[in-house]
């Protein structure tokens, strides 16, 4: 009896471990980049460019809202562990500075490629003129993982609860059935 028992939890653990690797798997990706200074203001710019830091640089997902962070001293950014979706990212140059790249960059994260690595913005100083710079919104708190808790890992874990005491109430149902 101890074994079925054993052999129960256990598999009960098996199938929600495996649940909640699939749904973590499915629910996370990762957008980073590099703000390079164009300094002919051509549009081309990267590696061997200097790097700004200290630019906002905004990440919007399809119908959520807007996550701001600022480039770092090394002039990168990223986001980490985000839901896969289509994202929005733009550079904001602060004043006296254009963006002379695309922007915004429109990045999709699927299972198959859940990372976008080089989404990078060329800003250049210059008089052209910029459109009116909004306002940086205050900064979004993120739970320390750095992402939002998907609903869909919830559910998995709430499932898995409920898997573990349908099982064990069988048990103990099949022990008084044989008293």
């Amino acid at each position: 009896m101890r074994k079925r028992i054993w052999f129960t939890v256990l598999l009960v653990l098996l199938v929600l471990a495996i649940g909640a690797t699939a749904v973590q798997a499915q629910t996370n990706g990762a957008i980073r980049g590099t703000l390079y200074q164009d300094a002919n203001a051509d549009g081309i710019c990267g590696a061997g460019d200097p790097t700004i830091s200290g630019v906002p640089v905004d990440f919007t997902p399809d119908g959520g809202q807007t996550i701001t962070l600022v480039s770092g001293s090394d002039g990168t950014y990223g986001l980490a562990s985000v839901t896969l979706g289509t994202w929005r990212v733009s550079a904001r140059p602060l004043e006296g500075w254009v963006t002379t790249s695309l922007t915004p960059i429109v990045v999709v994260l699927s299972a198959g490629q859940p990372t976008s690595e080089n989404v990078n913005f060329c800003l250049a100083q210059g008089t052209t003129s910029s459109p009116t710079p909004t306002p940086v919104p205050p900064p979004t708190t993120l739970p320390e993982s750095g992402a939002f808790l998907p609903p869909t890992l919830l559910a998995a874990a709430v499932l898995g609860a409920v898997l573990l005491f349908a099982g064990m109430g069988l048990i103990v149902r099949e022990r008084r059935a044989t008293k």
